[in-house]
């Protein structure tokens, strides 16, 4: 089990002087700093930033962990800026960047807009976006796979829930917490139909208090009795009411959060943030950083389960991992179909093929194959990056109507596959 607050009390004293000012109004919370820094000058150097605390018991604490284990294996030093304002997310990269930090990690989509920005200004910096496909010459994306996420958890809820009424708190209304939410709800009622899905924004990352009254409201008034959460310490308020309940269970993500003995965490969705990390920080090394998307999803242990309490029965976990298994083995594309632009005269099989042409791009990326991307335009190049058929069309063919059932029936087979 993730110990919230264990690596706390290894971290160093030293100020790192960043002058960052928390917004103003009553109950904001004053931004904070840190280093485990060596007196090694020649040691590369990564460097972390949060609109929330590090100890929160979820996102931002297995996020730090990532990055401080990921540091131990090669051999860097890390720092920490937590609780920052958003209007200080600029100046808090530049001050690192000023510092000599080799290495900016924003651990989530939220960020991006500032990381761009400040890239965009600081071209020899480098900067690493968790939860995002972004690319440039300074910029690498870490992208778990947010559809098994939300899948993985969708199961657990769908076998575990007695009420049939599930719920599901996200931070913002990010593109990767919607595709986990309704991935969530798909899973869940493809196990159970009758499922219901309780599910509402928080406006925030940071607000435990808000957390605690929605997870209050869910329980009260629409009988949830699983929940599963996007939304960091959001996610620790919702976990604190449901605590007061009997027979009330969570889903943890993105770290193993629970244990055999934990007796309101089921089991969690667990993403090798780490593993993707150090391979950003070796492209540092190797001077060959930029211009990538490194994944993880169940193929490549990215996505992964976590620990199951004894809340879970023998047969429950049973049917469980039998969902993950197949889950593993999703059909993807293992080459790109043809190199062939289609033509305006081809009507709509040349739609159709360019279509699935975007899709395959999106699938061979993720096998890890070369793919001749001369004849797939940028904006099809990211729908594939984010494994979004409805994307692809949106973007190549927003005005083909015939394409919409093609995509339907495509979605549905990969729906088929993985609950057979």
């Amino acid at each position: 089990m993730l110990n919230r607050r264990q690596f706390i009390g290894t971290m160093g004293a030293t100020a790192l002087g960043l002058g960052l000012v928390g917004c103003g109004g009553s109950g904001s919370a004053d931004s904070g700093s840190g280093t485990t820094d060596g007196s090694d000058g020649a040691k590369k150097k990564v460097a972390i930033f949060l609109d929330g605390p590090i100890n929160d018991g979820g996102w931002g604490a297995s996020c730090y962990k990532a990055m401080t284990d990921a540091a131990d294996a090669l051999g860097w030093d890390t720092a920490y800026s937590e609780s920052v304002a958003t209007a200080d997310w600029a100046t808090t990269m530049e001050n690192y960047i000023d510092q000599g930090y080799d290495l900016i990690f924003a651990p989530g989509n939220q960020y991006t807009d500032a990381v761009k920005q400040v890239a965009k200004d600081y071209p020899d910096a480098h900067f690493c976006i968790l939860n995002d496909t972004v690319k440039d010459t300074n910029i690498e994306s870490l992208m778990p796979n947010t559809q098994q996420i939300g899948l993985l958890a969708g199961a657990l809820a769908g076998i575990l829930s007695k009420t049939n009424n599930i719920g599901f708190i996200g931070g913002v209304e990010l593109d990767t917490t919607k595709d986990k939410l309704e991935n969530y709800t798909k899973a869940a009622q493809k196990i159970n139909p009758a499922i219901q899905v309780a599910s509402a924004y928080a406006g925030s990352f940071s607000d435990a208090g808000k957390g605690k009254e929605i997870a209050n409201s869910m329980v009260t008034t629409n009988d949830v009795d699983v929940m599963f959460g996007d939304a960091s310490i959001v996610d620790t308020g919702a976990r604190e009411a449901l605590s007061a309940y009997s027979d009330r269970y969570d889903i943890g993500q993105p770290a193993d959060l629970g244990s055999a003995d934990d007796k309101l965490i089921a089991n969690s969705v667990v993403t090798d943030n780490m593993t993707m990390l150090k391979e950003s920080m070796q492209d540092v090394e190797s001077g060959n950083f930029g211009n990538k998307v490194i994944y993880g999803d169940l193929s490549n242990g990215g996505v992964s389960t976590g620990t199951f309490s004894s809340i879970v029965t023998d047969d429950q976990q049973k049917q469980y991992l039998e969902y993950v298994e197949q889950g593993r083995h999703l059909p993807v594309g293992r080459r790109l179909a043809t190199s062939h632009r289609p033509s305006r005269r081809e009507g709509r099989s040349g739609c159709k093929a360019r279509v699935l042409l975007a899709f395959l791009y999106g699938e061979a990326l993720r096998e890890g194959l070369q793919a001749d991307v001369s004849v797939v335009s940028e904006d099809e190049q990211r729908a594939g990056q984010e494994g979004c058929f409805f994307k692809a069309i949106a973007y190549a063919h927003r005005e083909i109507s015939p394409v919409r059932g093609m995509a339907a029936r495509a979605r549905r087979q990969v729906d088929n596959t993985f609950f057979s």
